[in-house]
């Protein structure tokens, strides 16, 4: 069902401008909120889904989306076993399941290739304000538009409705890239949907976290 890939395939992906490419990362905390399991992993009060984020993020999976959906090992060592069910009861197990690790628990090289990838591309940055100092590491973003610093479900809609503004008149293929807590599989899911066949839409999991937090 998940299947092994290699960062440098997903990095091809995404350094080609002629190439469309969304991948959206589901981790431990996602899975907590489709699977409906508050105990599952310990989540802090303002990183909580209500329970419209927890619907909304299991209707993703349930429309059947043909981009790649990446799930992070903690998810499998927490939950493995309802996931493999919850897939197969919900007839999903045949999705593009990848490692979602590739980005997220990147390090040391790993980090600088992504880093080099991101400086290839015309980015549009999505997510709270201290995403901002990637600059710091060489990325320039193109576009910002800045979601709150953490649970950022409430104000979502504006945010995607200022993406779609950013990018309206843009001929270029954009990169955007994504850093918002539970609600980015939802954005994910729908920028794919508005903007999948002109622009990608990477949803890099906690790599900006990462890399950023020193």
């Amino acid at each position: 069902m998940i299947r092994d890939v290699k960062l440098a395939s997903l990095l091809r992906e995404m350094r080609d401008p002629e190439h469309r490419f969304t991948f959206s990362c589901w981790d431990a905390h996602h899975w907590s909120a489709v699977l409906g399991q508050p105990d599952f992993v310990s989540t802090p009060a303002d990183h909580a889904a209500d329970s419209a984020l927890c619907y909304d993020l299991a209707g993703v999976l349930h429309s059947k989306p043909e981009y790649t959906l990446g799930v992070t090992q903690d998810a499998v060592r927490l939950a493995g076993d309802h996931i493999r069910e919850f897939l197969h009861e919900s007839d999903l197990s045949d999705l593009k399941w990848v490692s979602g690790d590739v980005f997220s628990s990147a390090k040391g090289s790993d980090q600088d290739l992504i880093l080099s990838a991101l400086r290839s591309r015309k980015i549009l940055l999505v997510g709270p304000e201290y995403v901002s100092k990637i600059s710091r590491l060489g990325v320039e973003p193109w576009g910002r538009v800045i979601t709150a610093p953490k649970n950022c479900f409430q104000n979502l809609r504006s945010v995607f409705r200022k993406v779609m503004a950013a990018v309206e008149s843009q001929t270029d293929s954009i990169l955007i890239v994504i850093s918002a807590s539970l609600a980015s599989g939802l954005l994910c899911d729908w920028l794919h949907t508005r903007l999948g066949s002109e622009h990608s839409v990477v949803d890099l999991g906690g790599f900006l976290h990462s890399v950023l937090r020193n």
